[in-house]
């Protein structure tokens, strides 16, 4: 009886620490979840308090959850889902990625793809966000004034000098 006793606990003490080790493994300091509520979550929020529901905007290519402001962007990635079945649309998409990256898709060959560019997160690393991080201040007055962006939002630790209105850890929102 001592013996299935011993067995019994000792496998509850393996379960407990498996569990606490899957849990770690988990913690939300650590997880995308924890980044978008600390970081983009606050930006989604403030826009959508004080700023107008016509208000169009430069978004990193990386800022997951911008359809919950409700505002206009410029390029959204996720764009490209609703444009699959509507040629012009996704055509439309295209040109402004070109425009906003700087990107000239008939000069590119294939061959050049980093193999960390293909995948579902945008790592520090990534020449896309490196590109964006880095828009230079022309290209942000000629969506302004061809598009009627009135905000640019980055992650980028660049100056510009436009007003800011809102920063935090993360991202800066300037009015254009």
């Amino acid at each position: 009886m001592n013996d299935q006793r011993f067995k019994a606990i000792g496998f509850i003490i393996i379960l407990l620490c498996f569990m606490a080790g899957i849990m770690k493994k988990f913690n939300e300091k650590d997880s995308f979840t924890s980044f978008v509520n600390n970081y983009e979550r606050p930006v989604v929020e403030w826009v959508k308090k004080n700023t107008p529901p016509d208000a169009r905007f430069i978004i990193p290519i990386y800022f997951y959850w911008w359809q919950g402001t409700r505002r206009d962007a410029f390029y959204d990635v996720n764009i490209i889902n609703g444009a699959s079945y509507n040629k012009q649309f996704i055509m439309e998409a295209i040109k402004r990625f070109q425009i906003q990256m700087g990107i000239n898709l008939k000069e590119m060959d294939l061959t050049g793809i980093p193999p960390m560019e293909i995948n579902t997160r945008w790592n520090a690393d990534s020449e896309l966000k490196k590109l964006y991080d880095s828009l230079p201040p022309e290209r942000i007055q000629l969506i302004k004034s061809q598009y009627g962006a009135g905000y640019f939002l980055t992650a980028s630790k660049k100056k510009y000098n436009f007003p800011v209105l809102f920063k935090n850890e993360i991202y800066t929102l300037y009015r254009l």
